[in-house]
């Protein structure tokens, strides 16, 4: 019986194990094992040839020989189980080389193909872009160079302010205060003068106002005037042989121009940064308490602290505004600056200079603050503008021109009256003496009158 178990368990091994794949590796394996294994091993696998074990091969076996070689033939049957799973596999990969690589690799491949392909063409069609991109781009070059030769043009005339000041606390006590800010050489006959905002040096002593010009040199001001209604400030210099700028007219700026804002932000002397003129005439704005007469240029162009009183440039380098204030909820640029129109910084900079102050003009009217363009559209002006008279008093410059209480006036000086705060910033800001040409509108019709300003 436990012969037969045997013989049915070498069958079994050897129908698994398959004999031809088998047989070579078993001799080698008989090369390891002690002398009977040896044997055993090779009886047995002669009885696999022929398919048969005999009777008399088990009898002559030595039991602790057989548990040897049984345990051997498992091993082998292990061994040779994971070399049939493994052997293929390795054989797919050596003798198949037309079979698909893996993914990766044969993207990379595939991508190495292209362009060992595609060299020339790329090569060729590079140059061609390039050679286009040149033709095309020749229009932006030249707006480069005219942002470039503009930037040259007014850096020279822009100056870097320090200022230092004390200022008495709410319980009286000593408050240190530093601003920095830029300003605009300008020359007024042979003298020259730098504009600034108010707020830029403002309560300084001219020996704590500090101005270093593009030249890094530095010097103190010799004058210093100031008007706070409109935050504009003129200082003198001793210097001679400076640069000025050219000062054009903002009269004839318009939405969409583009523009450079030039000064120092952050101490940053000499930066320019680029926008347009987002808007024009803002007025209203909380800035300061102080700041009464307003009729804002607006801008893009980046402007934060230190660019207070430097100028706004046009493409013909001709400084159209001076920068003033940003509306920002962090101090910093977000794209919303404001800057004083030149022509007013130029009256009031002309009048400080001469007359040591600034000249209000007075109309002599009360303007009703409840009139809208649609109240001015009902009345029949088409394009919804002007101002509302509500009151004369006598003996003024308007009564001496005919204005009457319900008069609309709808031009000043050859400007359209936007509102009542538009006609109130015109009349403070129009020089006093020449008679003004105005347009009201009075039952449906427009008049015209003349109208000579007496100082306020």
């Amino acid at each position: 019986m436990r012969n037969m178990e045997l013989r049915i368990t070498f069958y079994h091994i050897s129908k698994i194990l398959g004999r031809a794949k088998i047989l070579d590796f078993l001799i080698k394996l008989a090369d390891y094992t002690g002398k009977r294994e040896r044997i055993m091993i090779k009886n047995f696998l002669d009885s696999l040839k022929s398919k048969s074990l005999p009777m008399n091969f088990l009898h002559k076996l030595n039991w602790g020989t057989v548990v040897r070689t049984i345990f051997l033939v498992g091993l082998c049957f292990s061994l040779v189980t994971l070399a049939e799973n493994t052997k293929p596999v390795l054989a797919e990969e050596t003798e198949a080389p037309t079979l698909e690589k893996p993914a990766k690799n044969r993207e990379k491949s595939i991508i190495k193909e292209e362009k060992n392909s595609k060299a020339p063409n790329d090569s060729s069609k590079r140059d061609a872009l390039f050679a286009e991109l040149e033709k095309h781009s020749a229009v932006l070059k030249a707006q480069e160079k005219v942002l470039k030769i503009v930037s040259e043009i007014i850096s020279p005339s822009v100056v870097h302010i320090t200022s230092d000041s004390v200022k008495r606390g709410s319980r009286g006590e000593r408050i240190k205060q530093h601003d920095e800010g830029s300003g605009i050489i300008i020359q007024h006959q042979d003298r020259f003068f730098i504009l600034t905002n108010h707020h830029v040096i403002r309560d300084a002593l001219n020996e704590n106002i500090e101005i270093q010009y593009f030249d890094n040199r530095t010097t103190n001001p010799i004058h210093v005037w100031y008007d706070k209604e409109t935050d504009v400030a003129v200082m003198e210099v001793k210097e001679k042989g400076l640069i000025p700028a050219k000062i054009g007219d903002s009269n004839q700026t318009d939405i969409g121009d583009f523009v450079l804002a030039v000064g120092s932000p952050f101490g940053l002397n000499s930066s320019v940064t680029f926008g347009i003129i987002s808007a024009k005439g803002r007025r209203a704005l909380n800035i300061d308490a102080n700041v009464n007469l307003q009729d804002f240029i607006q801008t893009d162009a980046a402007i934060n602290p230190g660019n207070s009183g430097g100028p706004l440039v046009n493409l013909q380098g001709e400084v159209i505004a001076m920068n003033t204030a940003i509306a920002s909820n962090t101090g910093v640029s977000a794209g919303i600056a404001f800057s004083i129109p030149i022509n007013m910084v130029e009256l009031i900079a002309d009048q400080l200079i001469i007359y040591g102050k600034a000249k209000r003009a007075y109309l002599g009217v009360t303007l009703d603050s409840t009139f809208t363009p649609l109240k001015a559209k009902a009345m029949g002006i088409e394009k919804g503008n002007g101002a509302l008279v509500s009151d004369v008093a006598p003996g003024s410059p308007a009564a001496l021109g005919n204005i009457s209480i319900g008069d609309v006036i709808v031009t000043f000086n050859k400007t359209s009256v936007d509102d009542e705060k538009h006609l109130y910033n015109l009349v403070n800001l129009t020089e006093i003496g020449p008679e003004i040409p105005v347009m009201v509108y009075r039952h449906g019709k427009i008049y015209s009158t003349k109208i000579r300003l007496l100082e306020r």
